[in-house]
């Protein structure tokens, strides 16, 4: 059995293991990075290293919005880089075996499974598989790869 981070985004709750979280933290100041790939919101100092904050819109099928100052970022190992998760919220840990998912889920390499919580469904997502190849090409000038 394993631990998630779940988070809220649009009206979905998903969950990434907490063994790829390093740090939740509010929504701060961002500098924009000109002609990086759309999901790379900017990126932000986070103790003196830049790090890039991902808006996962596209790749959990919704819409891009505005940031708001009320969102969070998951600080997290995702693909060998350090990155900033932007979430519309945290809601909390919850520990459990992920189940496999619906064959119409599978089609997202980035799906773990899924796991029944209070309040409903959480998708599991896996770190490693959920940046697309260009987004982690694009990481590759921002700041050398994180180890673990």
């Amino acid at each position: 059995m394993s631990e998630y981070l779940v988070f809220g985004f649009a009206d979905d709750r998903y969950g990434i293991g907490i063994e790829s979280i390093e740090e939740v933290q509010r929504l701060v100041w961002l500098t924009p990075v000109p002609e990086a790939p759309g999901e790379v919101c900017g990126v932000l100092d986070l103790h003196g290293r830049a790090v890039a904050v991902i808006d996962p819109a596209d790749r959990l099928g919704g819409q891009p919005r505005a940031l708001r100052i009320d969102d969070y970022l998951l600080i997290m190992r995702a693909g060998g880089h350090q990155v900033a998760l932007c979430v519309h919220e945290v809601l909390g840990v919850v520990a459990g075996t992920p189940e496999p998912s619906p064959p119409e889920v599978q089609a997202a390499v980035f799906v773990e499974g899924i796991l029944e919580g209070e309040g409903g469904l959480i998708t599991v997502i896996n770190p490693d598989l959920f940046l697309r190849s260009s987004t982690r090409a694009a990481l590759e000038g921002l700041a050398p790869a994180h180890d673990a």
